[in-house]
């Protein structure tokens, strides 16, 4: 009996079960706080001292959710919608707000056009967000004159020209990128020198753009020399230059001697050639390949003597390729007591082939006096000229003897549209109208209110009978049938 009571007793003084009870309430998840300040007190990670993480719980008891989370992601306002947001306008979130995105290092937050994906461009200001302003040259930042910057270029350099009018001639024989900001308001002005630009080269091609090339004076290519060049040229305009010469005048405003150089966005406008003897307001020889693009001719006029060939003049051996191009409001004349010989105001091949693909040659005025016009728009000597998808209308031919209003020599016609020409219209082949697709009618430009024609909309209107009616092979654009004339085919939508 006192083993037992003995037993008893040893039992009674013994260690006990922990009793996490207090005064403030249990801890059941052993986490140190209590049940009357801990939210979750079967959670030991939730507790009035634990850091908020991104779990959409209220991990530190202070009633709100994911808030100040230690693991929160970095947003950044994007304003202008280009998937950049501005470093300066950032906030720490879980969750994406409205109007954010995960990358900043956008420059600009209200140009979408500036941003780390843009391509850089001549234009004064960093699009692509890297520091740097345009391109490794910039004129007149760095140079002053064009002609310092590319002395200073290396191979493969971009040289970048802002807005302004330069007083300069530029040579380009080196393989870079020459732009202009604004081919309207980036002016090299030769200030009565030539040529305006010379590009001059015989290795890797250089790349020209945004230009207007304009008071050149001379006798020969006073607004554009390329010689032995694959140069890419793009989106200049030849405007105010004067030619003035006592003989020959080779290429009055633009000459292409060798090479294979493209062109294209290239407009030719209101420059006068006063000389006794033009090939051609723009020549190719040399046994160039030249390749032009969405070309205007407009608005030039030619004053001579003894002999004149075509707006486009390609001599022996050479080739030139036209597409979606435009000759409006051009006028060749006699000059006082002169009698020349004219071979047309749009296209004159001497021996080499040119190529035409999509073109309005209408409104142009050709008057010899008392010379002798030879053709007033075509004329093939030899070498051949082919069009296709080419409107021929309007074009006013007179002088004391008159060989064919529009074309002389053997050339090619084919979906095109001759309307409102004197007879006889063809000499030296026979009429393609009627054959070969070709067609008779009234062209049905846009907007022919301007007195001028070179100042036309030489689109077509929805009911001109010149749609859908080019070359069954070749589509627009829009993948339709291909229009006649200059604004339809492929590069219809390039204007």
């Amino acid at each position: 009996m006192r083993a037992f009571v003995f037993t008893l007793l040893l039992a009674s003084c013994g260690p006990t079960e922990t009793d996490t009870d207090t005064a403030g309430g249990t801890d059941a998840d052993g986490d140190g706080h209590t049940s009357d300040v801990d939210c979750d007190d079967h959670d030991a990670t939730i507790h009035p001292e634990a850091q908020e993480v991104c779990n959409e719980l209220d991990d530190d008891c202070d009633g709100n959710t994911d808030e100040d989370a230690t693991d929160a992601a970095t947003w950044y306002r994007d304003d202008d919608g280009d998937g950049y947001g501005s470093d300066a306008l950032l906030t720490q979130a879980c969750a994406q707000p409205s109007g954010h995105v995960d990358v900043g290092g956008d420059c600009d937050d209200q140009d979408e056009q500036r941003s780390p994906d843009a391509v850089d461009v001549c234009d004064g200001v960093d699009n692509d967000c890297d520091g740097e302003v345009d391109y490794e040259i910039d004129v007149p930042a760095d140079y002053a004159l064009i002609t310092d910057a590319i002395a200073a270029a290396s191979a493969g350099d971009r040289v970048c020209v802002l807005a302004g009018t330069y007083v300069e001639t530029v040579t380009l024989d080196k393989e870079i990128i020459l732009e202009g900001e604004d081919r309207d308001t980036t002016v090299i002005d030769a200030g009565g020198s030539a040529p305006v630009l010379s590009i001059d080269e015989s290795g890797s091609p250089a790349v020209v753009s945004g230009f207007t090339l304009t008071g050149g004076l001379g006798s020969s290519a006073v607004a554009l020399r390329s010689t032995s060049s694959d140069a890419l040229i793009f989106d200049l305009l030849l405007e105010d230059n004067a030619v003035e010469g006592e003989g020959q005048c080779v290429g009055a405003l633009m000459s292409v001697d060798g090479g294979s150089p493209v062109m294209d966005g290239i407009e030719i406008r209101d420059n006068a050639v006063v000389c006794p003897d033009v090939w051609g307001l723009v020549y190719v020889g040399g046994g160039a390949r030249a390749e032009l693009n969405h070309v205007r001719l407009t608005g030039n006029t030619i004053t001579a003597d003894r002999e004149v060939h075509g707006g486009f003049t390609v001599y022996s051996g050479s080739e030139l390729i036209l597409e979606n191009l435009v000759i409006a409001g051009n006028a060749i004349g006699a000059s006082s007591g002169g009698a020349p010989a004219i071979k047309a105001v749009a296209l004159a091949s001497e021996g080499g082939s040119i190529s035409v693909t999509n073109a309005t040659i209408h409104g142009n005025i050709v008057d010899a006096g008392a010379g002798v016009v030879q053709a007033g728009v075509v004329h093939d000597t030899s070498g051949g000229i082919s069009l296709a998808n080419v409107s021929i209308s309007s074009n006013a031919v007179s002088g004391a003897s008159i060989v064919a209003t529009v074309n002389q020599g053997s050339n090619d016609y084919s979906y095109c549209n001759i309307h409102d020409q004197a007879e006889p219209a063809f000499a030296s082949m026979s009429d393609p109208r009627g054959a070969g697709g070709n067609i008779e009618g009234e062209p049905g430009f846009a907007d022919v209110s301007a007195t001028d024609p070179a100042r036309w909309d030489m689109t077509l209107q929805a009911g001109s009978g010149m749609r859908d009616q080019g070359l069954p092979h070749l589509s627009d654009a829009d993948g339709s049938r291909s229009d006649i004339g200059a604004y339809g085919g492929p590069g219809s939508d390039h204007w």
